[in-house]
């Protein structure tokens, strides 16, 4: 965003100075780094979203070999793998059709 406001401030004359040859790295190093802050940060929540669902499998592993009664167990696993259909989205949650999410 700050890149294309610039070049637009530049090439509507706003800004009264010529644009340097070496500002064109410094653009290309911020847009370099904020893919690759981008790219970790799509990593770290698809890593974290394979870790709770196969948290599922593995609870209903230990929960069965504690002898729990079945529906204790089911509760549980109920709980822990309730999926909500949408998204978060800063303070709201934007919710989805549940045929389309599935």
């Amino acid at each position: 965003l700050a890149i294309s406001t610039s070049a637009v401030m530049h090439a509507s004359g706003a800004i009264k100075a010529d644009y340097k040859w070496w500002w064109a790295l410094q653009d290309f190093f911020h847009l370099g780094g904020g893919l690759v802050l981008l790219a970790a940060c799509m990593g770290v929540f698809c890593i974290v979203t394979s870790f709770m669902q196969r948290l599922t499998l593995r609870l209903s592993e230990v929960i069965g070999a504690t002898g729990a009664p079945f529906t204790m167990q089911a509760t549980i696993l109920g709980l822990v793998s309730a999926r909500p259909l949408g998204m978060h989205v800063l303070w709201g949650s934007t919710y989805i059709d549940a045929s389309k999410a599935l």
